[in-house]
């Protein structure tokens, strides 16, 4: 296993959360990072690699 898995296992989870209780359009990129608790250019990284444009 990568390094960076465990961070994307991570804000997939915090993602599917944050969707699933303020809907898609109620879900801001600040509410992910503070309860992924990583910088922004860490969420922007993982994303990329993820496959998500």
């Amino acid at each position: 296993m990568n390094r960076e898995q465990p961070t994307r296992e991570k804000i997939l989870d915090v993602v599917f959360e944050l969707v699933y209780m303020h809907g898609y359009n109620g879900t801001s990129m600040s509410m992910i990072l503070k309860s992924c608790d990583i910088p922004k250019g860490s969420l922007y990284q993982s994303i990329e690699s993820i496959g998500v444009r």
